[in-house]
């Protein structure tokens, strides 16, 4: 009889706990961006998502991005930038209703998420309830903890000498900052120029010859996240170089 009413008990227990398990709050997935140019309309309904499944003051959005590559040089090397979309949820800027505190947009990474059109590098945008489990990820950090400066890019970088100027700025500033990282990325429309590939392999020397450590900056190419094929447009000449810094806590 004890034997009886102890697996009762069990049986009980156990249907209470899948219940519950049952009820627990989950992930949703809203849309995966996976090649260049779908930025454009979906950003909308992505948000749209996020506010059905994540619309209360405890929960988050969660952007995952898909790469082996470390956090830092992931955010620039993925199809759009999580930290400078996750703005857009901080501003409310898309549909104007919901607001999310900078601390409640997270930008996770993973290996395992699948990459289905390389080079391009996918990023997923997930809404998380609070007490709902964050999608799988080897790093995650706040909108908050992410902190980069354009050194040099598009109109201040058009030859030889604004190249080095931005390059000598970067070392600066990676010299004063140990926290600092450099990203040093070719972003191109069709296929590298040879004059991309040049000034990534100058940045190489350049910064080596300031001092710099190999393991302070990172040279990356990348496909071009906003390239019309319809239109005619010259290769760049010259790489983007970015100084970014992770925090170990947000900042104001």
């Amino acid at each position: 009889m004890k034997f009886i009413c102890t697996a009762i008990l069990l049986i009980g227990a156990s249907v209470l706990a899948l219940a519950q398990e049952a009820q627990r709050p989950v992930a949703a997935p809203s849309r995966r961006l996976v090649t260049r140019g779908e930025l454009h309309h979906p950003l909308s309904e992505i948000h749209l998502d996020i506010e059905a499944s994540a619309g209360k003051p405890e929960d988050v959005v969660a952007m995952r991005i898909c790469s082996n590559e470390p956090l830092p040089v992931a955010l620039f090397i993925s199809v759009v930038n999580p930290a400078g979309i996750g703005q857009s949820f901080v501003e409310g800027s898309i549909t104007g209703r919901l607001f999310f505190a900078p601390e409640r947009v997270l930008i996770l990474r993973s290996a395992d998420c699948p990459v289905t059109h390389p080079p391009y590098v996918p990023v997923e945008f997930w809404g998380v309830p609070k007490g709902a489990a964050l999608p799988p990820s080897v790093e995650s950090l706040k909108l908050c903890q992410v902190k980069f400066e354009e050194v040099g890019a598009g109109e201040t970088v058009k030859s030889s000498r604004t190249y080095r100027a931005a390059l000598k700025s970067l070392a600066v500033k990676l010299s004063a900052n140990p926290e600092l990282v450099g990203v040093i990325l070719g972003e191109y429309n069709l296929r590298p120029s040879g004059s991309l590939k040049r000034a990534l392999k100058e940045s190489e020397r350049f910064l080596e010859g300031a001092g710099v450590s190999r393991q302070r900056f990172f040279l990356r190419l990348k496909p071009s996240t906003y390239y019309d094929p319809e239109y005619t447009e010259t290769e760049p000449k010259f790489p983007d170089i970015f100084a970014v810094q992770i925090t170990q806590v947000c900042n104001d």
